[in-house]
């Protein structure tokens, strides 16, 4: 990674320039960050992928990052690793990739810079796919707000020290469809189960449940609405006393989703997503709890790779 202070290149925007994306208007006027995205390839395998994220005030270019993803491959053309280096010219973060006999990927891992795997994943394969089956994450230690100085902010960084998370998923089948996921800590205590109830083939609703001690515990409920799509319903989710806590509505035109709209937290964030020819073109997100809002507008080269990224934060006015 490398970083350039730019202290001002120019204009880059007219005041009040709004840009209508679909249904999706985008002020870019008020954009904050910019990243743009470009590659390289070696017949159909992409090799290198460059990262430029520029810092907008007033308009105005302050700032920018670049970074640069090298792509490497085993002798079938299967991606084996990702590398990115850091601005000491050595490498920031590693992922490498391992595949079964079967060329199926099988295992993720994240390596940092102090050779640390501070990210796994292991996966296997069932009939609707592939799952997830057990997650290990470190993360790094810092001190508490209350006791945080810059001294011992310093000393965390140049000497890091890890917590673990992680957990284990054991899946249940009946035929074609899973019927229980149970998931287990690191210590292989259970953390959560979710049962799934299925009509005429199709998801109808899982049920939640989390374990406190010996106890297993009502989390949700989720129930599924195929009255406007068969194969991308909506939703809703209520807690153990009935209270909604999510929803989600897609809307269509014809059998293409053009917007998602989810509502998480009891209402309190609000965000809409939306959509054209299948990519994610635009973002609006709402944090009523935090008064602001995100807006994203997303760019595609003809050949499907991402091409920009643009985006801003509003403060919200809730009375």
């Amino acid at each position: 990674m490398r970083r350039n202070f730019i202290i001002i290149i120019g204009i880059l925007f007219l005041t009040s320039c709004k840009e209508e994306i679909s249904k999706f208007l985008f002020d870019a006027s008020k954009m904050s960050t910019q990243t743009k995205y470009s590659y390289k390839y070696d017949s159909e395998r992409i090799v290198s992928e460059k990262e430029v994220t520029y810092t907008i005030m007033y308009g105005q270019v302050v700032d920018s990052i670049v970074s640069n993803t090298a792509y490497e491959y085993n002798d079938k053309g299967l991606l084996t690793k990702k590398t990115s280096p850091s601005e000491d010219g050595g490498k920031l973060y590693v992922k490498v990739f391992e595949y079964n006999s079967n060329d199926s990927l099988i295992r993720e891992l994240r390596i940092n810079r102090y050779d640390d795997t501070i990210s796994q994943f292991e996966y296997k394969y069932y009939p609707d796919g592939r799952k997830t089956t057990f997650h290990r994450y470190l993360f790094q230690k810092f001190p508490s707000f209350q006791s945080r100085d810059m001294d011992s902010l310093k000393a965390a960084i140049e000497n890091p020290t890890y917590d673990t998370s992680g957990f284990r998923k054991e899946y249940e089948y009946n035929g074609e469809k899973c019927k229980i996921l149970c998931e287990f800590d690191l210590d292989h205590k259970p953390k959560r189960m979710i049962k799934y109830e299925y009509a005429d083939c199709r998801l109808i609703k899982e049920t939640h449940f989390i374990y406190f001690e010996s106890m297993e515990l009502l989390e949700k409920t989720k129930y599924y609405d195929y009255s406007k799509s068969s194969i991308s319903p909506d939703f809703y989710t209520l807690d153990a006393q009935n209270d909604t806590m999510e929803v989600r509505q897609n809307e269509f035109n014809k059998e293409e989703v053009i917007s998602t709209t989810d509502i998480h937290d009891y209402g309190n964030m609000v965000n809409k997503t939306f959509y054209e020819n299948g990519n994610r073109i635009g973002y609006i997100g709402i944090d009523k709890n935090m008064g602001f809002k995100v807006v994203q507008a997303i760019k595609y080269y003809k050949s499907g790779d991402l091409k920009e990224i643009r985006d801003y934060n509003q403060k919200i006015d809730l009375n």
